[in-house]
């Protein structure tokens, strides 16, 4: 049989509308369109900070746009659910025993608890409760995951209020989760159109049977062959899923998920609006956590060990639960090492580009000068918004508000990543435009400005320079022509056409030399 293989047809740099800004033409992306993905090509591309969107392949330009995307993922060996996170769960297992009524809480209500959330970890001390209080809270449920280093005791709390857990003659709600392929069915389409109207008030003539395809069914990904340890799971191998949860058989959820060799990648989960004081997208993430350590457990399959959450965006609150989850670590966009999140927290304050493998930017001198002058920023801000608008210049979109989230220590730096020949490419040279790095400003006795800085011209962080990219490095590419498959470098195309040839380096410094010569180009 032969080796699986994937084919993708390049799109180039391309610059758009920011998704979490706003902006105007101030998110720089590199992409590509996927025909064909093998789940290994898109677990290494994941950790190149690589992301897909149906069938979409990019990547952001860290340095140039207007919100940096940082790829953020969870180690679940290492995880232990929150005291919120534990409330959570209790939450949720009483409403299915029929112990707790919903609330009707509005939009805004649950952009506050997200907001929220964000001091859950915070060393403050709790107000103090009456003892009538602490025993009505202790005889609600156990303690989701206290015993130290207990994955089974997470995964039993989890899982304590499924239907086949209810003993016989109970009253509970029959509560049923079902991971399946990722289909389409008309109750996920009607579920998914109720939640774009009532959560982010999508018009309904801005949906369609094909925006729901677009982005919660189609999928470049092929799965893989199943086994019958799999299978007790619902898990049938590698490949792209939706797990489904109903109650009293009404589905109330849907979460898109791609089961990758090394980590389950969260892709989207849309819900009930009128469950949204269940929390069930915390709920749904501490269940998909459980989902990557079930899998583990499986012979064949201890590579299984993280749960990527998509992108953290210090200047987007609707991103920052992600932080919540511990311990998480941010994808380095120059080296791909995996940085502990709280080693980053004073460098996503600001809102220049760092990378974080640059040392000098953890001396603790660099750190509390990064930290006051984002303090300082933040209450200029604040001073700002109540100046009256008409004395107001117009701002940059590129300046939004940053949640400050307290640094909770420096742990040492873990490497995990792709080992690449291509460390040339990934080592950038300072540019020559005068200005300073932190520990430079220190010296000069200057402070590093946190404007964001213009456009540069060096290529995006992470990626070769298209100039550097040889014929030779080309002629290892694999090209599609009509019904002909040839070597890139034999194809009269590339040889009379100087915006395809420029394009095919583009792609090669995108996607780097380990990646691009194992993926089918498919060209018109």
């Amino acid at each position: 049989m032969s080796e699986p293989y994937s084919i993708i047809k390049p799109f180039g740099f391309t610059i758009a509308s920011c998704g979490y800004c706003g902006g105007e033409n101030s998110a720089h992306v590199y992409g590509a369109f996927a025909y064909k993905l093998t789940c290994k090509d898109y677990q290494d591309l994941l950790d190149q900070g690589w992301r897909r969107f149906g069938l979409y392949l990019y990547k952001p330009n860290l340095r140039d746009s207007c919100c940096r995307q940082y790829t953020i993922r969870l180690n679940t060996s290492e995880f232990m659910p929150s005291k919120g996170q534990r409330r959570t769960v209790a939450r949720l297992n009483r409403y299915i025993k029929n112990q707790y009524v919903p609330l009707k809480i509005s939009r805004e209500s649950i952009a506050r608890e997200d907001t929220s959330a964000l001091e859950e970890h915070s060393p403050s001390p709790e107000p103090p409760h009456s003892r009538a209080q602490d025993v009505r809270r202790k005889s609600i449920s156990p303690p989701l995951g206290r015993s130290e280093g207990s994955h089974a005791d997470f995964i039993q709390n989890v899982h304590s209020a499924d239907m086949d857990m209810a003993e016989d003659g109970s009253s509970w709600k029959q509560f049923k989760v079902v991971l399946e392929p990722a289909t389409f069915s008309q109750e996920k389409y009607d579920l998914y159109c109720q939640y774009q109207q009532e959560i982010h008030r999508v018009p309904s003539t801005m949906l369609s049977r094909e925006s729901f395809d677009g982005s919660i069914t189609r999928t470049p990904l092929s799965t893989e062959t199943s086994t019958y340890d799999q299978e007790r799971l619902g898990f049938v191998g590698y490949g792209t899923y939706h797990q489904c949860y109903y109650v009293d058989g009404k589905l109330i959820a849907v979460s898109v998920l791609d089961i990758l060799p090394r980590c389950i990648s969260s892709g989207y989960f849309y819900y009930d609006p009128s469950l949204s004081s269940l929390s069930l997208g915390r709920y749904c993430t501490l269940r998909e956590i459980a989902l990557v350590q079930e899998i583990k457990a499986i012979p064949g399959f201890e590579a299984m060990e993280y749960y990527t959450m998509g992108h953290y965006v210090s200047s987007a609150p609707k991103t920052h639960y992600k932080a919540l989850f511990h311990p998480s670590y941010l994808l380095d966009p120059e080296t791909y090492g995996w940085v502990p999140f709280e080693k980053c927290i004073h460098l996503l304050q600001s809102k220049r580009y760092f990378s974080f493998s640059d040392s000098e930017l953890f001396d603790p001198r660099v750190k509390g000068l990064l930290i006051t002058m984002a303090a300082e920023r933040r209450a200029r801000e604040k001073t700002r918004e109540r100046t009256p608008l008409i004395l107001r210049k117009d701002s940059c979109s590129m300046e939004t508000d940053v949640s400050e989230v307290e640094s909770l220590g420096i742990p040492e730096q873990r490497e995990h990543g792709l080992g690449s020949g291509d460390e040339e490419g990934y080592k950038r040279k300072r540019p020559q435009d005068g200005l300073f790095t932190p520990s430079e400003h220190l010296r000069s006795g200057k402070r590093p400005s946190l404007t964001p800085p213009p456009m540069s011209s060096l290529p995006p962080p992470g990626m070769m320079n298209p100039d550097d990219v040889t014929d030779q490095d080309l002629s290892q590419l694999v090209v599609f022509q009509g019904d002909q498959a040839l070597m890139l470098t034999d194809s009269e195309s590339f040889k009379t056409d100087k915006d395809m040839a420029k394009a095919m380096r583009d792609y090669y410094a995108a996607i780097g030399p380990t990646l691009a010569p194992r993926m089918l180009i498919f060209a018109q």
